[in-house]
């Protein structure tokens, strides 16, 4: 059985809407009991056995948008009652002994007219939920945890499900009814801001206003790119002796977007927003800590990697300066008020140049395969950073995602991109090794493209604007026009394999058709254009609502490319629908976006999936950053060149600069970083051990920082 209750709203509209007759009829109960429908804000379904909430609405949302993943298998099948939101686990430790608990039936609950109590009697716990409105219609949930023993009790590993309604079934349905959730977890000040993933409002807020959260966890993970998980807050460990009670609160509230979230939170519920001006910095690089609300602070205290720093303070904002002067995470930490925390964190690289010259050094000394009775001679291959030694892709761990094909072709690009501002003769002779190897190993004669020598696997057609952008990019460093041809080549037999509707990622149209031109390959150019065009009028037509795709539901790397194409077809044409088109996408793009203050999520859109296909540990989940969230990177790029809105190359850079953290200063990599503390009951926190794919973002990096074309050597 369920129970609605509604909050007060600021649109009297929400009754203008089509609904069923009982779901009326229980609208209309509820209003007589609560007050007036024209300010209601808030629809909250809960089951009455359990507690837990199964759905979250704004009644005056037209599309009747559930931002909870419901509980009781209609969405998914796995997805059980125990875990609604707000019900949750911990583990006691009493007298030696541990136990983990878990609440999910109602021991008693009881109903007024401003508030709805939920008790859970699970020895030695005693745990109470109280929902009410606050006064300005927000919707709260206060949390007491309490020892119903006489020995003081441990309590640690607590989480509460937030199973927010962030998954992918497809692109039409995730636009009107699908979240983007951007999780927090900053101690007292820790948040979530559920952004809809059409990027029109109402979006949600949710906002810590009393306890610490430490980290948050990802129940139910399975490697499809459609399904993000189950989320769970994790509560600080705390104790409680006899008769004690530990109290978390947070309030949710509708907002229109990231400011007006910040906005709120900072008048209405003590928000301390933590920002930093660079994220990533050089060594040497003063970075600067801002810690802002909405009145001045009291009792502040600064450190930085647990070091007391200074605090300066000016009116509502705190900042702390700090010069570093070796690579690593930067801690800022600051304390504020009661015994109040929160924090941010940035990166340091002793050089964003020199690591990149070391990733190249180790690529081509430690993954070219040398050996000349291996039929990959020649190729770059993933890397076991455990084991210290290449990948060869046998055994039972083998698989499309680790072969010497496919994404592993960001190698050969990166490499070619460097050597055209780097001359070495001993990384061009690698290169041109790996380049012949592709030519003969990968493709046949007539450019089909395959992601094995023995062409017995995959015939994919991702692979085919992969090799023909390191053709291209081999043309710019040698000014051999085979190369060239090469290129137009490949993509012409990428057309005639998949057609004009494949959604492929970082097809090289703008610089393809201006170098053709150049090199007086005028038919050529002419062809391709005609198949870009048929392209991007099938981009155009279908804009953000675009098809399942054999590799793709929704997601920010079939949607960034697409924003890329148009751009450069405007770019190319000059022709406004191109722009406008590209333009319409940029809700969406930023819906995919957090700003929370750390290096690993702030403006780094979300990924979930990539490490369980690319990883050594085969294990996905929240992946920030990925490489290809550098796709993001180059969309704002291509835009900002295309309007002048500088506003994007800035948000470029500071995508491009945060995929460095999967760099390290001896030129090792890691496909990804598992962010949260948990996966599947697994830990996390960890970078896989993979080197494979993650190259993709130092191209990026490369085609925005070394956007002149050098003339070739």
């Amino acid at each position: 059985m369920c129970d609605m209750l509604l909050m007060k709203m600021n649109k009297p509209n929400f009754m203008h809407r089509t609904v069923p007759a009982f779901l009326f009829f229980l609208l209309v109960s509820s209003i007589q009991s609560l007050g007036s429908a024209k300010n209601s804000q808030f629809i909250v379904d809960y089951d009455d056995e359990t507690g837990g909430i199964q759905r979250i609405a704004n009644p005056s949302d037209p599309t009747n948008m559930n931002f909870v993943l419901r509980s009781d298998g209609s969405q998914y099948s796995w997805q059980t009652k125990e875990e609604a939101w707000g019900l949750g686990f911990a583990s006691v430790s009493s007298a030696g002994a541990t136990k983990t608990v878990h609440w999910n039936k109602v021991s008693r609950l009881e109903k007024t007219r401003n508030e709805t109590v939920f008790e859970y009697d699970i020895a030695p716990l005693r745990v109470r939920i109280i929902r009410r409105y606050t006064p300005s219609g927000d919707f709260e949930e206060h949390y007491e945890f309490s020892n119903a023993t006489r020995q003081k009790l441990n309590v640690t590993n607590v989480g509460i499900y937030t199973p927010f309604n962030d998954n992918y079934p497809d692109a039409k349905t995730c636009l009107v009814s699908r979240c983007q959730a951007h999780i927090w977890t900053g101690q007292n000040t820790s948040y979530v801001n559920a952004v809809r993933m059409g990027g029109t409002a109402p979006h949600i807020g949710l906002v810590l206003t009393q306890g610490s959260l430490q980290s948050y966890e990802i129940q139910n993970k399975t490697d499809s790119s459609a399904f993000r998980g189950t989320m769970i807050l994790n509560v600080e460990d705390f104790e409680l002796p006899p008769g004690a009670k530990y109290e978390l609160s947070w309030t949710l509230f509708w907002h229109t977007g990231w400011d007006d979230f910040y906005k709120q939170a900072m008048r209405k519920y003590g928000f301390v927003k933590a920002s930093a001006n660079s994220y990533v910095s050089d060594v040497g690089q003063e970075v600067i800590a801002s810690f802002t609300s909405a009145s001045p602070f009291h009792e502040v205290r600064c450190s930085v990697n647990g070091r007391p720093a200074e605090c300066q303070q000016h009116g509502t904002e705190v900042t702390v300066r700090y010069t570093p002067y070796e690579p690593g995470d930067l801690n800022f930490q600051f304390l504020y008020g009661k015994n109040r925390h929160t924090f941010l964190r940035t990166h340091v690289v002793s050089s964003k140049n020199g690591l990149i010259q070391k990733r190249v050094d180790f690529v081509v000394h430690k993954q070219q395969n040398k050996d000349k009775s291996d039929p990959r001679f020649g190729a770059y291959m993933v890397y076991d950073n455990e084991l210290d030694r290449i990948y060869l892709n046998d055994g039972e761990r083998a698989s499309d995602d680790t072969d010497e094909g496919a994404e592993r072709l960001a190698m050969g690009v990166m490499v070619a991109l460097y050597l055209q501002q780097h001359p070495n003769p001993e990384y061009r002779q690698s290169l041109l090794d790996y380049t012949n190897f592709v030519r003969a190993g990968l493709q046949t004669e007539d450019y089909k493209v395959y992601s094995t020598v023995g062409h017995k696997t995959r015939h994919r057609g991702y692979n085919y604007p992969w090799v023909a952008h390191l053709y291209l990019e081999m043309f710019h460093l040698t000014n051999d026009v085979k190369y060239l041809k090469d290129y137009y080549a490949t993509l012409k037999r990428f057309y005639r394999e998949f057609g004009h509707e494949y959604y492929a990622v970082d097809v090289p149209v703008a610089d393809g058709l201006q170098t053709l031109e150049k090199a007086g390959m005028l038919e050529e150019r002419d062809s391709l254009l005609a198949d870009f065009q048929q392209t991007a009028d099938v981009l155009l037509k279908n804009g953000a609502a675009y098809p399942i795709q054999p590799e793709s539901f929704y997601e920010q790397s079939a949607l960034a490319p697409v924003m890329i194409f148009l751009c450069e077809m405007y770019q190319v044409t000059k022709d406004q629908k191109y722009l406008h088109g590209a333009e319409l996408l940029l809700p969406m793009m930023d819906a995919f976006a957090g700003r929370q203050p750390d290096y690993r999520l702030y403006e780094i859109p979300i990924r979930h999936w990539d490490t369980a296909w690319m990883g050594k540990r085969r294990f996905g989940g929240d992946v920030f950053p990925h490489d290809w969230t550098t796709l993001s990177a180059f969309a704002y790029w291509r835009y900002a060149q295309a309007t002048g809105k500088q506003e994007y190359r800035k948000l470029a850079d500071t995508i491009l600069d945060s995929n460095l953290s999967e760099f390290f200063e001896d030129g090792r990599a890691s496909c990804g970083y598992l962010y949260p503390a948990k996966i599947n009951g697994q830990k996390g926190q960890f970078y896989d051990p993979f080197a494979n794919d993650q190259d993709w973002a130092l191209v990026f990096y490369l085609l925005v920082h070394q956007s002149q074309k050098p003339i070739s050597q």
